[in-house]
């Protein structure tokens, strides 16, 4: 536990971060289409809004990144088991699906065209 001073909390914080994509972790891990983008700009179909971004703060509707922190902002969603040949397969059952207003880690980013894929741990 921190002593709730605002450099204790940062450094929890980054502990936290760099912990979660550890696989003793325990969470779920799924993948999911992200939208569409337009430069770094998610700009159709926003799934999700980044919320955290450790090296500076993200512009509105940024292209998620490795390691960035995303709240799902929209319904509920169903994760994928798989990203490969530029789509998602293997969908998850109802364990896994990503709670509506719930964050997740970012743990890979892949795009076909100008579809964005994320692999979240949550």
């Amino acid at each position: 536990m921190h002593s709730g001073k605002p450099e204790a909390k940062d450094e929890y914080r980054a502990t936290a971060i760099a912990n979660i994509p550890l696989p003793e972790t325990e969470g779920k891990t799924g993948w999911l289409y992200c939208g569409r983008k337009n430069g770094d700009q998610i700009n159709q179909d926003q799934v999700s809004e980044v919320v955290y971004r450790k090296v500076s703060e993200p512009d509105r509707n940024p292209v998620p990144e490795k390691n960035d922190i995303v709240e799902n902002t929209k319904e509920s969603k169903f994760t994928y088991r798989n990203f490969a040949n530029g789509n998602t397969s293997g969908k998850n059952g109802e364990d896994k699906v990503w709670p509506k207003n719930s964050k997740a880690l970012v743990v890979d980013v892949k795009t076909s065209g100008t579809a964005v894929f994320i692999q979240i741990k949550f």
